[in-house]
């Protein structure tokens, strides 16, 4: 018996606890996913950066000279002469925009991880991370902080990787026991990562995470749907304006909708898997400030006539620091004269942060970060109902105003 997607890839537990696909069914694609890692390591270095393999990547080259069958992606990391998280981010931001330079496709999970996505249909990626020497300890985000690795890392060495010599740390050793523990040589299929929370609370301060929830929303879209009451807040956008941004657009029935209203719509989506996304509407990180403010631009630019900006069961699904992103996004439409109208869940019981269903903004943490952000909070309506598991939600509309000075 084997487990696979729609779409008949292998699908398996990764070492964060996700349903995730693998190399271990259908054409081995591993060496083009090592070909793509050298093509990346090699621009690193071009630009004086030095990077090597690390993570699964490495282990399975220790142990096999290959990635591991079991693994999804290739892993590598760049030993950054800064320390400090601003230098740190802003040499991570350098980077990406060189990568995109040369063509390659980069998703940006943190300020210090990122991912290169193949160029083809193979569903393949590398991811890059950012690794730095700060108060005695080696860091390398998610998971890695290790006192005594001073040597462990430069002079860089080689290991073999189906076939290609790709640079690793000069002690592969320590790397692999500061990562996956002492035991690191003996395979075994049960290990999941358990980050001590005192590394977790830095690298979260430090760099943020974008894509905190990406598996439970791939997932939720997987199985059909964004499931999101939508038809509150659709009367008082089509009232708003003659053209509606659709922040959060999902699988793209609020969309629709206002198309066949005779309005003008942009959606704009975080996650690929949505079926928006997979329509045409453009796929941004509506919590990374450049390509956000740079889709919201544009889509003022090319609006004609009033528009609004809805964001429909959006803010209720980011947590505190991601809101304030998005609230800043919101304050600049507004501030080039657009209309902000938002709806989300407002009493849905306790919260559950693995667990959409749970998601909800009570009023008074609405309008207090709100006023936090130079904004004021006018609710539209509160419309209540049960829902197909016999759940009373109270949906809020509500339309965001500049806080006049």
């Amino acid at each position: 018996m084997s487990l696979t997607d729609a779409e008949g890839h292998g699908l398996r537990i990764d070492k964060w606890g996700r349903l995730t696909r693998s190399f271990e069914y259908g054409t081995d694609i591993r060496p083009h996913v090592a070909a793509l890692a050298a093509s990346v390591i090699e621009i690193l270095h071009e630009q004086d950066y030095d990077a090597f393999i690390v993570g699964g990547t490495l282990l399975g080259a220790v142990r096999d000279g290959e990635i591991l069958p079991h693994d999804d992606d290739a892993d590598v990391a760049y030993l950054s002469r800064h320390s400090h998280p601003s230098d740190l981010i802003l040499e991570s931001h350098r980077l990406q925009g060189s990568l995109q330079d040369r063509g390659f496709r980069v998703l940006r999970h943190s300020w210090s991880h990122l991912q290169v996505l193949a160029d083809d249909s193979g569903g393949y990626y590398v991811d890059i991370f950012t690794a730095f020497y700060k108060s005695g300890h080696f860091h390398e985000p998610i998971h890695v902080r290790e006192a005594g690795m001073e040597a462990a890392i430069l002079p860089l060495t080689t290991q073999e990787v189906h076939g290609i010599r790709l640079p690793a740390p000069r002690q592969p050793e320590a790397w692999l026991a500061a990562c996956y523990g002492p035991s690191w040589r003996t395979p075994d299929p049960s290990f999941t990562f358990e980050t001590p929370p005192a590394t977790q609370r830095r690298f979260h301060a430090w760099f943020g995470a974008f894509y905190s929830s990406i598996n439970l929303w791939k997932t939720r879209y997987a199985a059909g749907g964004s499931a999101h009451e939508s038809e509150t807040i659709r009367t008082h956008v089509i009232a708003a304006g003659d053209n509606v941004i659709d922040l959060g657009s999902g699988d793209g029935e609020d969309l629709a909708f206002y198309r066949s209203a005779g309005l003008r719509a942009a959606g704009a989506e975080s996650i690929s898997a949505a079926r928006s996304v997979r329509d045409g509407e453009a796929q941004v990180n509506l919590v990374e400030y450049l390509p956000s403010f740079a889709f919201m631009r544009r889509a003022l630019h090319e609006s004609t006539g009033s528009c609004v900006v809805a964001a429909n069961h959006l803010l209720a699904c980011l947590d505190e620091r991601g809101r304030s992103e998005l609230l800043h996004l919101l304050s600049f439409a507004l501030r080039q004269g657009a209309k902000v109208i938002t709806a989300d869940y407002e009493e849905l019981g306790r919260y559950q942060p693995d667990s959409p269903r749970t998601w909800h903004l009570d009023w008074t943490t609405r309008t207090a970060e709100a006023t936090k952000a130079g904004l004021r909070c006018v609710p539209l309506e509160r419309a209540r109902f049960r829902d197909e598991d016999g759940v009373r939600r109270t949906v809020a509309v509500v339309e965001y105003h500049l806080e006049e000075m």
